[in-house]
């Protein structure tokens, strides 16, 4: 691979540009060739199909239009291969708006049809370039994004994201080997920018978690793998107890629901433990030994404090949704304030500015009214204290590893039985057999929805969309 092709796979974000293009743009309506470059980075980031292939389809490949005029996403591309490519259900929305926004054409238009001019496929790279964010990797000159022409770079990007979601297994190897014509699997690493199998970062924290209106589901559901009716107000039926969880994304709606500026800084303290342990699957007892500057870096020279671009904590990967970020970003200010440091104010989405004195990032994160570390022997009394004080209904039922038991059973109903996130899971919760991570999250294996043989995903294409 070419030293500079490797220096953009490594610096793209694959999460973070696929946000950015399902994000809704209504202004983007005025511009529909910006449309029409969106939608081919769209399908080529996700489906794996070279460019030529995704200029040349027609629209009646991707969707149909109802009786009342309305678009309908079709379940898979319609193209002649020995493979079925299926459109995630996480583009439907986004996809039907783009042909909106083009004034629906024909549906036996192709894509490239659509743009007002002629266009080269060296104008539609230096597009995507554009579109990928290229011109603001730092070490790439301006004029690399007018020269750098790489027809498969999509597929680069597409392949390396299903390594990294589904690990390099017999399967998966001969799929891309297949998709992108090569023969072995070291022209597949050479292809993809990996040296070997053990270059492939396989990470857990990737999985999007969190339902929000930035994934509107309005032309599908996602598949859910498990739905057992097991919470707080439910009991096993073999020692009657109750369940000492309730499905994530209710006990995220509630965290994230409280407005912290209300109660005592411990209080606001043990909200944002909680939202961290939820998502990321940490202990709440090992992330009390967190420090700020574990979370921060802080430049002097600009009175700039920045969260870092990868946390590592424990060994552990931490990564936070914008709306965990967000009550991070505002406890950060009022503990600073707290401690007197009352200049910290909250500058950007992941930053906050301070005046003359210097924030001291040693202290930490999680305290006690008296300004102390908040510790193990204390840690379930304060956080009793605080659920009863957010008017939580389930304290009494609640359990230092109740977060985890909701982590767990979140990946396992976004994700099946997929042997590479359980590896992932066993390891992040610290168990060695799937069949004791499973007794600690009271999934029976045999029993997902309505107690049918527990699956997963059919398809690489959806595995990766449920990857943030």
């Amino acid at each position: 691979m070419y030293k500079m092709t490797q220096l953009i796979i490594n610096s793209l974000n694959y999460n973070q540009i696929l946000s950015n293009l399902l994000a809704d743009n209504p202004s983007s309506k005025n511009f529909p060739e910006n449309v029409l470059t969106r939608l081919i980075t769209i399908i080529g980031m996700t489906s794996g199909l070279t460019l030529i292939e995704i200029v040349n389809l027609k629209w009646s490949d991707i969707l149909a239009v109802d009786s009342r005029n309305r678009p309908k996403i079709n379940k898979k591309y319609r193209i002649e291969r020995h493979y079925e490519f299926p459109i995630n259900a996480k583009l439907h929305n986004q996809l039907a708006i783009f042909y909106n926004y083009l004034n629906q054409p024909q549906l036996q238009t192709r894509i490239i049809d659509c743009y007002q001019e002629s266009l080269t496929i060296e104008t539609l790279l230096l597009r995507i370039n554009i579109t990928l964010g290229i011109k603001w990797i730092n070490g790439i000159k301006k004029d690399v994004v007018v020269n750098y022409k790489n027809e498969q770079l999509l597929q680069i990007l597409f392949g390396r994201r299903v390594m990294e979601v589904c690990g390099s297994t017999n399967k998966i190897n001969t799929y891309l080997k297949w998709l992108f014509k090569l023969e072995n699997n070291q022209q597949l690493f050479n292809f993809l920018g990996f040296k070997s199998k053990d270059d492939i970062h396989e990470s857990i924290s990737n999985i999007s978690l969190i339902e929000d209106g930035r994934y509107a589901y309005l032309f599908g559901e996602p598949s859910s793998f498990l739905d057992d009716d097991k919470h707080f107000l439910s009991q096993n039926p073999t020692t009657n107890e109750f369940y000492t969880f309730q499905h994530f994304q209710v006990f995220y709606e509630f965290l994230n629901g409280v407005k912290i500026y209300k109660y005592n800084i411990v209080t606001q303290g043990i909200v944002i433990l909680l939202l961290i342990s939820l998502t990321n699957g940490i202990r709440l007892s090992t992330l009390l030994n967190l420090r700020w500057s574990d979370l921060f870096d802080i430049n002097q020279d600009t009175f700039e404090i920045k969260l870092k671009k990868t946390i590592t904590f424990n060994k552990k990967e931490l990564l936070f949704h914008y709306s965990v970020l967000k009550k991070i970003l505002f406890y950060f200010e009022n503990a600073m304030k707290y401690f007197g440091f009352n200049g910290v104010k909250i500058s950007g989405e992941d930053s906050l500015s301070f005046q003359q004195q210097t924030p001291n990032l040693e202290l930490p994160v999680f305290i006690t009214n008296r300004g102390n570390r908040l510790v193990r022997n204390s840690l379930n009394r304060e956080l009793k204290k605080a659920l009863n004080g957010l008017d939580f209904q389930h304290t009494d039922k609640f359990a230092l590893e109740s977060t985890l038991i909701m982590y767990g059973r979140r990946i396992i109903e976004l994700k099946g039985i997929h042997r590479p996130t359980l590896r992932l899971l066993k390891k992040r919760l610290n168990f060695r057999t799937t069949l004791e991570l499973f007794k600690f999250l009271e999934i029976d294996e045999q029993k997902g929805n309505d107690g049918q043989i527990m699956k997963e995903f059919e398809s690489v294409h959806d595995h990766i969309l449920y990857n943030k």
